[in-house]
């Protein structure tokens, strides 16, 4: 049996339970504790957060004395959250006990297309961990207000290493995209 069909079956058993039923005319009749009660449902009848999410407040805005069928296409939720700190929507996939590893994957593409779309991304490129530490010390020397004959000695003289003024600019540029500043 596929996942919409199980889901469909549990939830055709759920509407015959009596609890079930109370609950479900609560949320009906109180749309401001609408949460409330579906909450009370996931915890009565063991359902996961999926339930909470998608299934239940589709439901539960249905009227409990008509006869309705449910048939909604469910898929893999997707969180967005706007992340205050960096100013950017973020991103994330639950994993509920009804999630399939299709939906996941199909999830993970949108969620990889939203990201693209934002330009958004984490550029890691190969370099020596020598070298990142050379242009991570000539940041920090510049923002410790060094010129760049200064920077470029305590380079010289740190890394047994030889650096002229000139490159120093380049080095601090270098760290700071590296750190996606």
């Amino acid at each position: 049996m596929e996942k919409k069909q199980k889901l469909q079956t549990l939830l055709e058993r759920l509407k015959l339970d009596p609890d079930f039923k109370t609950l479900w005319r609560k949320a009906y009749n109180n749309p401001s504790d609408r949460a409330k009660h579906i909450r009370e449902a996931r915890k009565l009848f063991n359902l996961s957060p999926f339930w909470e999410e998608l299934i239940l407040p589709i439901q539960f805005q249905q009227n409990p004395d008509d006869l309705v069928v449910l048939d909604v296409k469910i898929g893999q939720p997707i969180h967005e959250i706007y992340d205050e700190t960096t100013d950017r929507m973020m991103y994330s996939l639950p994993i509920y006990p009804e999630s399939t590893l299709a939906e996941v994957k199909k999830a993970y593409g949108i969620i990889s297309d939203k990201y693209k779309a934002e330009k958004y991304k984490l550029d890691v490129r190969q370099s020596s961990r020598q070298l990142d530490c050379i242009q991570y010390r000539a940041y920090e020397l510049s923002k410790d207000g060094k010129t760049l004959d200064e920077i470029s000695d305590i380079i010289s003289a740190e890394f047994d290493t030889s650096y002229i003024k000139e490159e120093i600019s380049s080095l601090i540029t270098r760290a700071a995209k590296k750190s996606n500043r």
